[in-house]
């Protein structure tokens, strides 16, 4: 029988994780890609059937993560699995802070995790699958961050911009495809993981609008992501999108 593979960035935690519980299962081999295990996690995987590999690594490097990946997808027999996955889900929020405040090695880690990395390993995922006849996708994790000025959230906006249009291209080319790629990117909202955490934390003269992100969460508005995953895999399964569209939470 087929096997499903999916393989997850930032996958031991948050929203990763939560991809990883909704897409396991029996013929299910998930790769999920951080710099540390998640063994509780690893344990309800398996629980459900689903065969799991962790890759440690820091993602920042996108040229060592890069070459990892391409030599993963090259040793695999394509021939043994009718569904292939990648979630670009890894990410940073730091630096916060106005331009020119922060200190520059952050803003190029940032800029290396969030936006270079997961633009390489769709590329070489294109390079290497784009002829195979079987399902493939590439999800990213965008951010209404991406069409909306945040003060002190320059970086992680201008990442997310870069990560939607290029997503959007990416989908108006695989319309060309006689084998496409199926390309969105899923807008989460805010939701319940370390990330809001961080941003409750944050001083208000770093980021103006930490306020109202406590009032969410203290008003219990925060999405839960195991819901937002659940509704992120039906959503997918019924096919219904565009090519490069970004799903926000409220489409699923």
């Amino acid at each position: 029988m087929s096997k499903n593979i999916i393989f997850i960035t930032g996958g031991s935690r948050g929203i990763g994780a939560a991809m990883a519980r909704a897409w396991s299962g029996e013929q299910t081999e998930l790769h999920l890609f951080s710099r540390s295990t998640n063994q509780k996690l690893e344990d309800e995987l398996t629980s459900k059937g689903a065969e799991v590999h962790w890759h440690s690594m820091d993602l920042s490097q996108t040229e060592k993560s890069t070459d990892f990946f391409t030599q993963l997808l090259e040793k695999i027999d394509w021939e043994n699995y009718s569904s292939v996955w990648l979630f670009n889900n890894a990410g940073m929020l730091e630096p916060i802070g106005k331009v020119g405040k922060k200190d520059v090695t952050t803003l190029t880690k940032h800029i290396a995790l969030n936006v270079s990395t997961p633009l390489a390993w769709s590329h070489e995922f294109a390079n290497i699958l784009q002829e195979k006849k079987i399902e493939k996708w590439i999800i990213n994790i965008g951010s209404g961050a991406a069409n909306k000025p945040y003060f002190g959230w320059a970086p992680y906006g201008a990442g997310k911009a870069a990560l939607h249009h290029f997503a959007s291209t990416m989908g108006v080319e695989q319309e060309k495809e006689d084998h496409p790629i199926h390309v969105i990117t899923f807008n989460p909202g805010r939701t319940d993981t370390d990330m809001q955490g961080l941003i409750r934390e944050t001083d208000e003269e770093d980021f103006l609008h930490v306020k109202s992100f406590v009032e969410a969460y203290e008003q219990g508005q925060l999405n839960n992501p195991d819901d937002l995953a659940k509704g992120l895999y039906d959503f997918c399964q019924k096919g219904n999108f565009e090519q490069g569209q970004i799903v926000s939470h409220r489409d699923i």
